[in-house]
């Protein structure tokens, strides 16, 4: 319309109809809006809390983000707007935003049991596929900028179960085994090229004991949490605190700017406007992987956290065998013989190359 109007200020020896038919603008509009008389949209752009160009911007960007796996809901889409104009949105106003954008739609996210079954279809895959060529493409993206982050619950004294030798007499075996159960958090991201960024781990409990952190030949990152499971707060600090600076591409040596890819499940602990914000001003593109599609998908399912787990069991019934029992005192430092034993270059290259990511397959 603003061309439209521009052009019949400049050459007034074109009608308002061929104009409106050269343009693709209702006639009457633009003679409305040449006499200086605004269409009601217009008129009340001022009383909105977005501008039309700010909305539209925020329109693209729901459907950007929900063809990389990360949809808006509502109070994403509020928490957003709020960002851009710096006050806070109305609980009904990403109601109403929706409403003025037929671009949008509101779809119900369909429960685990029925999708689950359905989700690795050819369809899905392909999608997935074409988004992770076409970002590894347009970004120009290193296999040494490709991550993948998942997090895995270990409990501290639970081996594995393993044939023993008995009496033929004897009816059952039991294994020495701590009764400490307590559950712990450890975030992993393994890269493309066999590296691994040091662990993250998440104890379960309100206060840190200072002594979890003194034997630590990993150099994790320690947090707590109430459950022993990652939360939105957690999950922002990681990003902030543990990947940008350790995976931050070296710009000394080369001047142009460098994207990252991370590659993650649809976790609620990664799709807040935090999360996604920070990513995107620090040249981190996100891709969420298909619904309930990591045990084919994601390389830390596929090749990385079964190894890391036999070796964990495996060691801890060595340790139990010793009566020796593990805490959050000495977990640490327990954890990094296995994990340096299962986390080899080879290991997480492999699982990159099972999963299609590299070599794009």
């Amino acid at each position: 319309m603003q061309l439209a109007l521009e052009a019949l200020q400049k050459d007034t020896n074109h009608s308002e109809r061929a104009v409106a038919k050269f343009f693709g603008v209702p006639q009457s509009t633009l003679s409305t809006c040449q006499k200086g008389v605004c269409p009601r949209s217009k008129a009340h752009e001022h009383q909105q809390n977005l501008s039309q160009s700010q909305e539209q911007l925020l329109a693209e960007w729901a459907c950007v983000r929900g063809h990389q796996g990360i949809p808006l809901t509502l109070s994403l889409l509020g928490s957003y707007a709020s960002h851009m104009v710096g006050k806070e949105m109305g609980a009904t106003w990403p109601r109403r935003f929706v409403e003025r954008h037929p671009e949008l739609k509101k779809k119900l996210t369909t429960s685990l049991e029925a999708c689950r079954a359905k989700a690795l279809n050819q369809a899905t895959s392909d999608a997935y596929f074409d988004l992770l060529e076409e970002v590894v493409t347009v970004y120009n993206i290193w296999p040494g900028n490709i991550w993948n982050i998942d997090e895995k619950g270990i409990q501290l004294s639970v081996g594995k179960r393993v044939f023993a030798l008995i009496d033929c007499d004897q009816k059952s075996v039991y294994s020495i085994e701590s009764g400490n159960h307590d559950l712990v958090t450890i975030i992993e991201a393994v890269c493309a090229d066999g590296r691994a960024l040091h662990p993250s781990v998440i104890f379960q409990g309100v206060c840190r004991d200072l002594r979890w952190g003194e034997d630590n030949p990993s150099n994790a990152s320690i947090s707590l949490s109430p459950n022993g499971w990652t939360d939105q707060e957690l999950g922002s600090m990681w990003l902030e605190k543990d990947f940008e600076p350790k995976t931050r591409p070296d710009l000394v040596l080369d001047a142009q700017v460098k994207w990252r890819l991370l590659i993650l499940d649809g976790h609620n602990s990664h799709c807040t406007f935090w999360f996604c914000n920070f990513a995107e001003q620090h040249h981190i593109m996100i891709i969420c992987l298909p619904p309930h599609t990591t045990h084919a998908l994601q390389p830390c399912d596929v090749g990385v956290f079964g190894p890391l787990s036999t070796k964990w069991k495996s060691l801890v019934t060595s340790l139990g065998h010793r009566m020796i029992e593990v805490t959050k005192i000495n977990l640490l430092h327990h954890y990094t013989i296995a994990r340096s034993s299962a986390l080899k270059p080879s290991t997480i290259k492999s699982a990159f190359k099972k999963t299609g990511i590299y070599p794009l397959n």
